[in-house]
């Protein structure tokens, strides 16, 4: 599946437009995004996985959500075709994420990137509530983040334990 990803253009595009977001290898991933994102309701959008933390930049720092609408189960149409047909749900009703974000962290604004068209749309942020518009296949969230000095990373609170330079017993 990522070969054929690699053809797609629109993809390539993005990949190479937002390569922050996608390719960079400080990208740090939260293993438990369910601690700072909640669902205000029942969705389809696949996001825990994908949640990472950009590198931080003096007080700033961005949250990147990538939302979801593939099917979780579903099975090819033709088992011998080569480039199988999925059976895609029609698009993923809006729902809205809370933040509940730990102490230090400010969410200052939010956009959404469409990865296809690589349109730019601010996100309706109300206090810790960001109104996420239907998906249809992916789109990509980004929360700007302001930080308090010496506060530790999200990474580094809800993210996979660093095995990296770490001595093992």
């Amino acid at each position: 599946p990522l070969g054929l990803a690699a053809t797609n253009q629109s993809i390539n595009r993005y990949g190479t437009r937002y390569a922050k977001y996608v390719f960079d290898e400080n990208l740090r991933r939260l293993a438990k995004p369910e601690k700072i994102l909640t669902p205000l309701a029942e969705t389809s959008v696949w996001w825990q996985p994908f949640v990472y933390e950009t590198p931080r930049e003096g007080e700033a720092e961005q949250l990147v959500v990538n939302l979801l609408n593939i099917p979780q189960q579903a099975t090819p149409k033709k088992e011998q075709d080569k480039h199988p047909k999925w059976d895609m749900s029609p698009g993923a009703a809006p729902f809205s994420l809370r933040l509940t974000l730990p102490a230090g962290y400010t969410a200052t604004g939010a956009n959404f990137i469409n990865p296809f068209t690589l349109a730019v749309t601010p996100a309706a942020m109300q206090a810790d509530q960001v109104a996420v518009p239907a998906v249809g296949k992916w789109l990509v969230l980004v929360v700007d983040l302001t930080v308090a000095e010496h506060t530790p990373t999200l990474a580094a609170q809800f993210g996979p334990p660093r095995t990296f330079g770490v001595q093992r017993d």
